[in-house]
């Protein structure tokens, strides 16, 4: 764990160091550590350093050649200082509109207001590899998200959260700030359900 009095820094990814490298690195750091608080079901037990293409689209959407597919994407990444330099610990990844999968929910659709400017947090990731956990990494890229969006004249932060391991996740969102709109559930190809809860931040209180 990092000396908790550590600044940390919260900026925009880049291709000029080693960012794409470090958020497949810690997004699949958090696989273990998710299946070891019960939690596996979330997003699964495949590596995304794995999935083909991957990497791939970690560069595109740091470039910015995925627009007309998603709307604008992009991480940020949050680091701190050390004796080696600085070293990045978490990364969040955003969107500027609804996914499909949310935008097409019977459940979902009466509770967006669509006159207000929305950006939707799409990953949220806290690097768990040993030499790299610091307790409140994901507090800051929220609350940096909450400031820059609110800055580029949005109304509204959006997650949508894996709603098992008796709602462990949910809590998390809950205690950082976020407000409860609706529970889901969506349908997989194996016929079983994802439990989902969509929250939201009114970014004109903050």
């Amino acid at each position: 764990m990092a000396d908790a009095n550590s600044q940390l820094h919260v900026r925009t990814a880049n291709l000029d160091g080693d960012d794409v490298e470090f958020i497949l690195a810690a997004w699949d750091s958090t696989l273990p550590f998710l299946a070891s608080i019960g939690a596996g079901e979330m997003w699964g037990n495949q590596p995304l350093s794995a999935r083909a293409g991957q990497r791939q689209e970690v560069i595109d959407i740091i470039e910015g050649t995925t627009k007309e597919l998603h709307g604008s994407r992009d991480f940020l990444i949050a680091e701190t200082r050390r004796s080696e330099g600085m070293v990045q610990l978490g990364a969040a990844m955003t969107r500027q509109r609804l996914p499909d999968y949310l935008n097409q929910h019977v459940d979902i659709r009466s509770h967006i207001d669509a006159n207000k400017a929305l950006i939707y947090l799409e990953v949220l990731v806290a690097d768990q590899r040993p030499n790299r956990r610091y307790k409140g990494a994901g507090q800051a890229l929220v609350e940096a998200l909450k400031q820059r969006a609110r800055l580029d004249g949005k109304d509204i932060l959006y997650v949508d959260v894996w709603a098992g391991n008796n709602r462990r996740l949910n809590m998390y969102y809950e205690g950082i700030g976020f407000t409860k709109v609706v529970d889901f559930q969506l349908e997989r190809g194996d016929r079983s359900f994802w439990p989902g809860t969509l929250y939201c931040v009114d970014l004109s209180t903050v």
